[in-house]
């Protein structure tokens, strides 16, 4: 039925809906403003420009902070807040966030900070830096120092190092990791590093208190050495770092001090990070690394030592600083339309050094060491992976045959406990759960306790079912396993290396006839 128009009640409905829809579009008017974004206040790209935070002085020689603009402006914070009369009361101006820069955190006193007189020079400048002069002087002087068994170290490192200037261009930031015995010069390298790079600042000089403050706030390459040295607490910590701290947005969830109360809140860990350690690190951890072994120096510079005081470290951060801000839009066009052709997370560990290499004409030897270093640090990980030890061990054992046996653990043990080091776990139970995790083998139990249906054909499924690396001696056997396996359930497919050349093999969690498999029918 319809409302006759001159009805009072429905007009007057009508009304008020109208006054209900008024104040509320007027109580929610703040949906339409923009989203709040933080920015990092040490660097970053705004309005098509990219700046660098830095604390200067005024003519009262007082701290303030500001940021120096691609555009060769600088913007201060000159505001303060004074209370007067129960009433808070702001003076001054905050050109920064005139400029549309929002952000939580101050910036912190750092000795790497760009210096004025470099400033200067840049702005009153009207030509650019000449980049490969630029980067030949940083490769250089780390050449001066530092001995390695591969050149191409060189160039990576120097990439790496200038890509620190603009690492917040990058989706994701590859740490750096020294891997090598005592005297090897990798405290060295990372000291000189630390030296060059972007706000660069030892771990180890941060507070436990302020650790996740100050890196939030430093935003620059955060140099950790002796890693496994760490006690237990500042090792819990720096876990969390590395875990998070590869991707940008990365955040990690810590009680902090605010006022008089403790809360929650999120601290930005996203920052470049160099690593030394003797032992090795964890395979999460190494998996966002780029390994690099050193070797002990028997030459010259084996004896020369990067002292902070040496000028030479401001002059070459003066030097990144002015090439990033000449090269920035450049170098974004690289990093926009390049492809690194490597999969997952070695592509978020190579990308960014990958662009700066290309940038700077040496993509080639950048590129041919990262696919070196990825297949010998692929390696490594596998001998470390306690699953595929104990795997191939099992191959060799006497106790195990082509013919498929119900085996106690015990059995295995004295063999297996000789070949593999098992540290303070209880190598039985070690075992016992990784060939229970592979769920190919059968377990029973009789009389003496649990036991495991195993021969060398079921060992062998189980290697290629994880895409391990099949040893020289068994790789026809496998093939013939391959060719004679029939499997009825979902396959997915791993590529193995056999006699040199890879092959894809269709494999399943769970084989149907283990009995055929083990008899290699």
């Amino acid at each position: 039925m319809e409302i006759e128009k001159n009805n009072p009640n429905e007009l007057l409905k009508e009304s008020q809906e109208y006054e209900r829809k008024k104040k509320r579009e007027e109580e929610y008017s703040f949906l339409d403003n923009d989203e709040i974004i933080y920015d990092n206040l040490n660097q970053g790209l705004h309005n098509r420009f990219w700046y660098f935070g830095k604390i200067f002085r005024d003519k009262e020689n007082k701290e303030k902070e500001g940021i120096v603009v691609s555009s060769k402006d600088i913007f201060l914070n000159t505001s303060k807040i004074i209370k007067a009369k129960g009433e808070t009361i702001e003076l001054g101006e905050n050109k920064i966030k005139q400029f549309g820069l929002n952000y939580l955190h101050s910036l912190e006193v750092n000795n790497n900070f760009w210096s004025n007189k470099s400033i200067k020079n840049w702005i009153n400048s009207t030509e650019k830096i000449i980049k490969k002069e630029a980067y030949q002087k940083i490769r250089e002087t780390i050449v001066y120092y530092m001995d390695v068994d591969d050149e191409r170290i060189y160039d990576v490192a120097t990439c790496w190092v200038i890509a620190t200037y603009c690492y917040e261009m990058f989706e994701s930031f590859g740490y750096l990791y020294f891997h090598a015995l005592k005297e090897s010069g990798k405290s060295k390298f990372k000291k000189i590093l630390r030296l060059i790079g972007f706000n660069g600042q030892e771990a180890s000089s941060i507070s436990e208190a302020s650790f996740f403050r100050t890196i939030e706030n430093t935003k620059g390459v955060l140099a950790i050495d002796e890693y496994e040295r760490m006690d237990t607490d500042r090792k819990k910590s720096t876990d969390l770092l590395l875990n998070a701290g590869i991707e940008k947005g990365a955040s990690v969830k810590r009680v902090d001090k605010v006022g008089d109360k403790q809360v929650n809140r999120q601290f930005d860990v996203y920052c470049p990070k160099i690593l030394c350690n003797i032992t090795g690190l964890d395979p999460v951890t190494q998996s966002r690394c780029i390994t690099i072994k050193l070797r002990k120096t028997a030459n010259e510079k084996g004896k020369r030592k990067p002292k902070i005081s040496d000028h030479k470290w401001q002059e070459l951060r003066d030097i990144c600083y002015t090439l990033i801000m000449d090269y920035w839009e450049e170098i974004k066009a690289i990093y926009d339309d390049y492809s690194s052709n490597l999969a997952n997370r070695n592509e978020d560990i190579w990308t960014a050094t990958l662009v700066l290499a290309k940038f700077f004409e040496v993509e080639e030897s950048v590129r041919e060491y990262a696919q070196v270093n990825i297949e010998e640090t692929q390696i490594e990980s596998i001998e470390n992976d306690r699953t595929y030890l104990i795997l191939k061990e099992l191959l060799d054992c006497q106790s195990i045959s082509d013919e498929v046996k119900e085996l106690h653990l015990s059995d295995l043990m004295p063999y297996l406990t000789d070949k593999i080091d098992f540290g303070d776990k209880n190598p039985e139970r070690v075992v016992g759960w990784h060939l229970t995790s592979l769920n190919i083998f059968n377990k029973g139990r009789d009389n003496r306790g649990i036991t495991y249906s195993l021969n060398r054909g079921l060992v062998l499924m189980a290697l290629i079912s994880r895409g391990y690396p099949i040893p020289e001696k068994y790789q026809e056997y496998a093939k013939q396993l391959h060719q004679n396996t029939q499997t009825t359930l979902t396959s997915t497919t791993t590529q193995t290396t056999l006699n040199n050349d890879v092959s894809e093999i269709s494999v399943v969690n769970v084989v149907k006839n283990k009995e055929d498999i083990s008899n290699g029918n």
